[in-house]
């Protein structure tokens, strides 16, 4: 069974809530607000049975994957213990991020990866340009 995975952007004192997307397809983006430093803050519900539906025993850490193409992601975060994931650095504006989850049993043994999440990072607009004439 599939995770559903949340993704939310942290904009200056004001949190965007976020939202999940379940699709095989290219997922619909969060649009984060324009002009502010990029940060993504990842959600998701950890597994709590096995693909066989026995109890999961163990502990669980989970591998963070991102992107800039919905089919192209590369691992970004390894032996993470849990939700939520904070990305401070190395987003930019004027780019889409997607992301994905998977968990990693004590053994190693990786799940099938989470629904994609992605967002969007405005360009900063310039401010108009005010003219005088003497």
């Amino acid at each position: 069974m599939k995770q559903l995975l949340y993704i939310a952007a942290f904009v200056g004192c004001l949190f965007l809530s976020g939202v999940a997307f379940a699709t095989t397809t290219t997922p619909t983006c969060y649009v984060a607000k324009s002009g502010v430093a990029p940060v993504a803050t990842i959600t998701f519900t950890p597994p709590t049975k096995n693909t066989d539906g026995t109890a999961i025993t163990g502990t669980l850490t989970y591998e963070l994957f991102s992107g800039t193409s919905y089919d192209s992601l590369a691992l970004l975060k390894s032996s993470l213990t849990g939700s939520p994931i904070d990305i401070n650095a190395g987003l930019e504006a004027g780019t889409t991020y997607y992301f994905d989850v998977v968990a990693v049993s004590s053994a190693g043994t990786a799940s099938a990866p989470s629904n994609e999440a992605c967002i969007t990072f405005p360009a900063g607009i310039p401010d108009s340009v005010v003219i005088t004439v003497t």
